[in-house]
């Protein structure tokens, strides 16, 4: 078993935190969260310095890490800024974005997405409310969740197939695990998304709702089966980027359930 210590700059707060803390916390929490699901045992540090002078002077007192015998970080890993609708981030002009309001209006994993993949971790990126309306719309709710709602309706339809296996999703979890080692949480999503685009783009191709009606059996169970294995492998993969709902997603497969993953 490996070791990890992860931690997040500890800031020091004087208002309310914003957009570009919320990037650095859901990317370490990233990282955290894949190191434990590979079997790593995983310390994950985050929060606030409400007393920095005074830790500062105790820490230099102290030794700070040396003295406690504890090896210092051997790697920084940093992202890149998030500017507000193409302007810096600025509390005194008030050009701010409270993450929590952006969870209350599309959810905690709508606004990790976007950050984890339109923001990513290796360049600056910018985030607006339109921009994060459109890709809710379009790239969850669309074509992730409208995906499992078609697999979930045509099982309850036709049976729950067997999943021998996915040759759509085939290397996904290899691809994914080197991105985030990397740090490059973005293409480990791209990665996954190429997977869903090719399982969208695989169900208009066999048009399972037509085996059925003509009663090919044998071949929509293939097809079936090939799905629900690609979608099987999209919610596992998802575990450290979108908790919540690839939670979700992995329930709504074994219950062939009619909830949508992403309400619009």
């Amino acid at each position: 078993m490996s070791y990890r210590f992860v931690s997040t700059a500890i800031p020091y707060v004087n208002a309310p935190p914003h957009i570009g803390f919320a990037q650095e916390l859901v990317i370490a929490d990233v990282v955290a969260r894949h190191a434990r699901l590979r079997g790593d045992y995983t310390f994950f540090l985050s929060g606030t310095d409400d007393n920095s002078l005074k830790n500062a002077i105790a820490a230099e007192a102290a030794g700070i890490l040396l003295s406690a015998g504890l090896r210092p970080p051997s790697e920084i890993l940093v992202h890149g800024y998030v500017t507000v609708e193409g302007e810096k981030i600025s509390k005194s002009h008030g050009r701010t974005v409270s993450p929590a309001e952006a969870c209350r209006r599309h959810g905690t994993d709508a606004l990790r997405y976007y950050l984890l993949r339109h923001v990513g971790s290796h360049y600056d990126g910018d985030f607006s409310w339109e921009r994060l309306a459109e890709v809710y719309e379009h790239e969850l709710a669309n074509d992730l969740g409208n995906l499992v709602s078609r697999a979930t309706a045509l099982v309850r339809r036709h049976g729950v197939p067997a999943e021998p296996g996915s040759e759509l999703a085939s290397g996904l979890e290899a691809e994914v695990a080197r991105h985030v080692e990397e740090f490059a949480v973005h293409r480990a999503l791209d990665a996954i998304w190429s997977v869903v685009g090719s399982a969208n783009a695989y169900v208009n191709r066999t048009e399972p709702w037509k085996l059925g009606k003509h009663g090919l059996i044998g071949a929509l169970g293939d097809v079936l089966g090939e799905l629900y294995a690609a979608l099987r492998r999209v919610g596992e993969a998802l575990r450290p980027f979108l908790p919540d709902a690839s939670s979700r997603l992995l329930v709504a497969l074994d219950a062939s359930s009619p909830e949508p993953l992403f309400p619009r």
